[in-house]
């Protein structure tokens, strides 16, 4: 038998960010353009899968880079995408990542894992409210919102 070391999850308050209530797509995608897109470790050439972390009253209480991709890839899974969420003790959370190309449409693949990630979060009753991609601002709104065209009225 074999011991493992289990990696281990800090959760920072945002102290440094005001207090955002986000209930529309708009303010989620002004909360991307003000304050993820100017994290360290935010890269615009390649999409970035990020999850943020809601309270009872829709104002969010911190965000995770879950994933980093490729140009036009990523590999999302609901166990990494509601890891942190549980931490936080989140009441539900919004996900969103950025197209490098600038058009914010999604893609068959972005469907599929907004549907995944809605089952996910019904089975930890921790609410997925929107997916928003992100895209250039001279390209229409600059994102798009799955909720928005519809996709979660499905699920």
């Amino acid at each position: 038998m074999t011991n493992k070391t289990l990696g281990e999850v800090k959760l920072m308050t945002l102290r440094e960010t005001p207090v955002v209530l986000a209930d529309t797509p708009e303010k989620i995608a002004n909360y991307y353009n003000e304050v993820i897109s100017k994290s360290a470790n935010f890269t615009d050439d390649t999409e970035n899968f990020y999850v943020i972390f809601l309270n009872t009253r829709r104002k969010i209480i911190g965000y995770q880079l879950v994933t980093m991709g490729t140009l036009d890839t990523l590999h999302v899974h609901p166990r990494e995408t509601f890891r942190a969420a549980i931490v936080a003790n989140c009441n539900a959370i919004v996900i969103l990542h950025n197209h490098p190309s600038g058009d914010s449409t999604p893609s068959d693949a972005d469907i599929r894992c907004t549907k995944d990630l809605i089952n996910g979060g019904k089975i930890l009753k921790i609410e997925l409210l929107d997916h928003v991609i992100m895209g250039h601002a001279n390209n229409g709104r600059g994102y798009t919102s799955l909720r928005e065209l519809g996709y979660f009225s499905g699920f």
